[in-house]
């Protein structure tokens, strides 16, 4: 499939959830039909035109020799009166579109999709994935609708899923009522053993304003969980800053937890929100790992006076589909990272980590600093 089939596919899927209603109405109410108000305003300057000429003729046909000064004041008082009319026209537009404003603004809704910590479930595989969706505007969503697309398995879990139906979604709060179905849409992935389903369809009939809908995406998968102690050096590069401090309280773990949910990934996610009356649409990518964050411990301290090497140990706990096979992690582990940032590393909302990390080989380089004391081997698990 090409590029621009797929991307044709993407958005035909995608179409039924692009409401339009909002911006048609926005339309209406933001533009009031001007040509209807030029022909007011044409027809109240052609009659006050018609009264001024009316009002002239009479005058002089009744005092033929009135004073210059009585003339003028009479053009003078109907020019008023066709400047207060056209005032008149000119602001009674002006404020009912300032009060449209204020009406569009009160009957749109604005939907918001936010990532949210895995730390609150007692099982790992009940919430791979967790995200809320919220209605911070000021008027009931209607319609909601929540796409959770499958975009791509990794090839540990690649035996177990092979359909997004075997994967399982559960809303709270339990009063909410939410449906849903599993859906097929062309998303180009590569999901080449899904054999029916690659999205889940939510619908939630409406959703309050300053409410919210938490939902797990979690899987019934048969699991066996591992842990293992690993030996760990870290190598931090800057290619802005060639003796760059990081300093001792760098983001180690922040760093670490990034590396660790691409090497235990499940999958790629993506979560579309939308209303028949939002005045948006959201989008999140998720990436659902195995790693058991509440137990991972790392122990990695500098090495140098620049904070750019970090040793010491890693206790992992992960899950991994039964019919698999234990992953094999090098030990001692060697791991290469450079920030896009040294001075703000993290994302401010999330505190993910924002940079590269990955594998790498030692140069036997031992000086403070250097930005060759490892080699990476890609650079496959980027920010």
């Amino acid at each position: 499939m090409s590029e621009s089939e797929s991307s044709k596919n993407t958005e035909a899927s995608k179409s039924s959830h692009n409401q339009e209603a909002p911006d048609s109405l926005h339309n209406q109410i933001l533009e009031p039909d001007w040509n209807a108000i030029a022909d007011q305003l044409s027809k109240a300057l052609t009659e006050a035109a018609q009264v001024l000429a009316t009002a002239i003729t009479t005058t002089a046909n009744r005092e033929p020799k009135a004073h210059w000064t009585q003339k003028v004041s009479t053009v003078v008082t109907i020019l008023a009166l066709i400047a207060t009319i056209a005032i008149t026209i000119v602001g009674g537009t002006f404020l009912y579109r300032q009060q449209g404003l204020t009406n569009i603004k009160l009957s749109l809704a604005h939907i918001q999709v936010a990532l949210k910590p895995e730390s609150a479930c007692l099982r790992k595989m009940d919430c791979i994935a967790v995200f809320e969706v919220t209605n911070q505007g000021p008027a009931f969503a209607n319609k909601v609708a929540i796409d959770v697309i499958l975009h791509s398995v990794s090839n540990e879990w690649k035996t177990s899923i092979n359909d997004i139906s075997e994967l399982k979604i559960i809303t709270s709060p339990p009063s909410m009522k939410v449906s849903k179905s599993p859906m097929n849409v062309n998303e180009p992935s590569s999901l080449n053993t899904v054999t029916r389903y690659n999205e889940y369809e939510l619908e939630i009939t409406d959703l309050p304003p300053g409410r919210s809908v938490k939902i797990d995406l979690g899987s019934d998968i048969p699991v066996v969980p591992e842990s293992l102690s690993v030996n760990t050096i870290l190598y931090i590069v800057s290619q802005t800053f060639q003796n760059f401090n990081f300093g001792p309280s760098f983001p180690i773990s922040n760093i670490i937890q990034k590396f660790l949910d691409n090497l235990f990934s499940i999958g790629e996610f993506e979560i579309n929100a939308s209303c028949d009356n939002c005045d948006n649409t959201d989008q999140q990518m998720v990436s659902a790992s195995s790693l058991e964050k509440s137990l991972l411990h790392t122990s990695l301290v500098p090495q140098d006076p620049l904070d750019s090497k970090w040793a010491g140990s890693l206790q992992i706990t992960y899950e991994r589909p039964k019919r698999s096979k234990p992953l094999q992690v090098s030990n001692p582990l060697n791991l290469w990272t450079e920030p896009q940032s040294p001075n703000n590393p993290l994302d401010p909302l999330t505190q993910t980590y924002l940079g590269i990390v990955t594998f790498c080989t030692p140069t036997g380089q031992t000086v403070s600093g250097s930005q060759n004391a490892c080699t990476p081997f890609s650079q496959g698990t980027g920010s």
